[in-house]
């Protein structure tokens, strides 16, 4: 049994067409959160790395058309990223809802060893098996400063290589 984590898999619908084909009999486990909380955690992490320019998390929020717009990566899109009701309906176009596990993220939080019990007797595999999980993924945070800049620059800049759809317009001009 082989696996892969892809957090923009969901929201890609390219990929679930690309999935479906080139892998019939995937299972696929869809890891859904709070829409506001995914977002304000995406938004966190992305600030505290410095690649958010942004420092007020409702303003960067209500910038997601400017910056789709603009070709930034899927990776600043707060809200779209977190209407897994549509892009669960368009996976289903792809695959079957019953090789689909939708599995609460604070289902993870809060029983952590019940959750990954659960996607092991979906995926047919013996329960019981994983005796750490970590707590969370908490990193420090990253001040500004001019590795945070270029970096910055270029993961947003990034939109091309991972844009489904159209092409940018142009690049972003926001810098950290």
């Amino acid at each position: 049994m082989r696996g892969e984590s892809t957090p923009f898999s969901l929201w890609s619908q390219g990929a679930h067409r690309r999935i479906a084909e080139a892998l019939p009999d995937v299972r696929l486990i869809a890891v859904i959160r709070d829409p506001m909380d995914r977002a304000y955690s995406n938004w966190m992490h992305l600030w505290s790395d410095g690649l958010e320019p942004e420092s007020d998390f409702e303003t960067a929020f209500a910038l997601q058309d400017e910056r789709v717009q603009a070709g930034w990566a899927p990776f600043w899109r707060y809200r779209d990223l977190g209407r897994y009701g549509a892009q669960l309906d368009h996976l289903y176009r792809y695959v079957a809802p019953e090789r689909v596990l939708v599995l609460r993220y604070r289902d993870l939080v809060d029983d952590p060893r019940a959750a990954v019990d659960r996607v092991s007797r979906f995926l047919g595999i013996r329960e019981g098996t994983v005796d750490h999980i970590p707590r969370d993924n908490s990193r420090s945070f990253v001040p500004p400063g001019p590795r945070a800049r270029t970096f910055g620059t270029v993961m947003r800049g990034g939109a091309p290589s991972s844009a489904v759809g159209s092409r940018p317009r142009s690049s972003p001009t926001s810098t950290c």
